[in-house]
Parts: C-alpha cells; sequence; structure tokens
C-alpha cells in the first residue's frame, strides 16, 4: 500500500512540475515577437558566444524592430532601431 502511495505521489509531483515548467518557459501574450524558446533555458543556444552580434543583427529581420527573448528566466527585449527606442 505505501509503496503505491509513493508511485502515485511522484507521478502527481512530477505532472505538476512539468505544468508549471511549460507556464513559465512560455513567452508572454504580451511580449513582442521573438525566436521559439526551450524550457528552462529559453533562448540561450541560440546565442552564439563569439560574434553574437551577428545574431542579433539576424532576429529583426525576421521578427522586427522590437525582439523578445527569453534568457533562462529572465525576459530580455531587444531594440534595433532608434525609432524603437525612442517609440
Amino acid at each position: 500500500m505505501f509503496v503505491i502511495s509513493f508511485i502515485v505521489l511522484s507521478f502527481g509531483l512530477l505532472a505538476v512540475s512539468l505544468v508549471r515548467l511549460a507556464l513559465t518557459s512560455r513567452r508572454s501574450k504580451l511580449s513582442p515577437p521573438g525566436p521559439p524558446t526551450l524550457p528552462i533555458i529559453g533562448n540561450l543556444h541560440q546565442i552564439p558566444t563569439a560574434k553574437a552580434y551577428l545574431q542579433f543583427l539576424q532576429w529583426p529581420k525576421t521578427y522586427g524592430p522590437i525582439v523578445s527573448l527569453k534568457l533562462g528566466s529572465q525576459d530580455l527585449i531587444v531594440l534595433n532601431s532608434a525609432a524603437a527606442v525612442r517609440e
């Protein structure tokens, strides 16, 4: 009986953890557009360690002058034009 209770409790905690992880790794509907994210790491895998500015120059061509990124649990908004900064 103890083993079955332990298994049910473990699966319940796992399910709650996965749902919470999925909800926190998403970009908010109010955020500007940006590249797709992965759970936990967000967009960290898409930023190269060398010459990262080249990637930051490519994203505005796809997503516009204001780009939203997730770096782990932190949200980052990148402004790619003087007009976007003034706005």
